[in-house]
């Protein structure tokens, strides 16, 4: 199934296909990650294949990206609003975790 997204001002918007519904009897998932910034801010987190997840055109140039720890997984964000988009783990230190993005 397709999803709509984007962020609070509409700066950013985007589509994510997901396996199933998000719901309890489907296989798409909605996790909350453990890790200190998405504890502090409450996200919960959907994991798209990164082809799966198509912004509108002149919409991934407008945000902007926050790293920590490692720095492998920048968190990244709209430049107006500072809403919360994803998650790129392109750069991940576990290769299985590449292919993915946890969209907020």
């Amino acid at each position: 199934k397709t999803y709509h997204g984007s962020c609070h001002c509409k700066a950013i918007r985007f589509t994510a296909t997901l396996p199933e519904p998000l719901h309890p009897e489907g296989t798409g998932k909605v996790l909350r990650c453990n890790c200190s910034i998405c504890t502090k801010n409450g996200y919960f987190l959907v994991y798209p294949l990164r082809h799966d997840v198509i912004f509108e055109p002149g919409c991934e140039e407008k945000m902007k990206a926050y790293l920590m720890g490692l720095k492998t997984k920048p968190h990244r964000f709209c430049s107006e609003c500072s809403s919360s988009i994803l998650i790129d783990f392109e750069k991940s230190t576990f290769e299985k975790e590449r292919k993915f993005l946890a969209v907020n």
